[in-house]
């Protein structure tokens, strides 16, 4: 058996551990945000509290979270979507199979209309 190819293999398993992992993933935004802000409020007082206004302090987080903010837009969420779509269309994405019925009805429909410029006597004109 090739290990290379068993490690690298996906398995289809339908959409509940996606389904669930996607949930977790939406409710664990709101709990980092809440611990975020604790472990920030942490940091000020046991660290920073004796040589750093708090309002200045509030700002270098702030600058941290907008500079973080700007990395996830300008480089991780194209690349993430990237990925995703490449997933997609991997494992089933049902426009897949829609755009490849739309493309073979014009193919149906240009052969069709070759025959009815033949009978006509316009065929090659554009």
């Amino acid at each position: 058996m090739n290990i290379k190819r068993l490690l690298s293999k996906q398995y289809n398993t339908g959409d509940y551990i996606g389904g669930a992992k996607d949930l977790i993933m939406r409710t664990m935004f709101y709990v980092t945000g809440l611990n975020f802000i604790l472990g920030a409020g942490t940091a000020y007082m046991v660290y920073a509290r004796e040589w750093l206004d708090i309002k200045l302090f509030m700002i270098l987080v702030g600058i941290f979270v907008v500079l973080c903010g700007l990395f996830e837009y300008k480089v991780v969420i194209p690349s993430n979507w990237k990925w995703i779509n490449q997933q997609r269309y991997k494992h089933g994405e049902p426009l897949k199979e829609d755009i490849q019925k739309v493309l073979d009805g014009q193919t149906t429909i240009g052969k069709r209309l070759e025959k009815i410029e033949e009978n006509l006597g316009i065929a090659g004109r554009e």
